[in-house]
């Protein structure tokens, strides 16, 4: 529990520090746009690839893929139902169930499991 909050405020400021960035103007749309790509194209596989590579793979773990296109699959649902109940046009349903179906994790979830577990534990609490 220590190490959750201890952590927090170490993303809650690296976020800050982006969005003060932003507000002085160092950072324009295209610096935004690099930085995007260099997490999504570069730092989160290879952070990935570095904690599986370090995890013991076993049979058991074959059940998370299973388990995660299960819950996708229920959100996906859901939203289907929810987008009908709001009567949601073709293009603006397509876009909510996308979002629904895949949240983008991937810049909090990663990093705040290798900071609050380590990296030898990834494949085992995200993957």
């Amino acid at each position: 529990m220590t190490e959750l909050i201890t952590f927090i405020p170490t993303i809650i400021a690296i976020i800050a520090v982006g969005w003060f960035l932003k507000r002085i103007g160092f950072l324009d749309r295209s610096g935004v746009d690099v930085l995007n790509k260099v997490i999504v194209y570069v730092s989160l596989p290879a952070l990935i690839f570095l904690a599986v590579q370090q995890e013991t793979l076993s049979l058991s773990l074959a059940v998370m893929p299973l388990l995660a296109a299960a819950v996708m699959a229920l959100c996906l649902g859901a939203a289907y139902a929810a987008g009908r109940l709001l009567r949601l046009q073709p293009a603006l349903m397509g876009a909510f169930l996308l979002v629904a179906a895949m949240g983008k994790t991937g810049y909090l979830g990663f990093p705040l499991t290798v900071g609050l577990y380590g990296r030898g534990v990834i494949a085992t609490k995200v993957l």
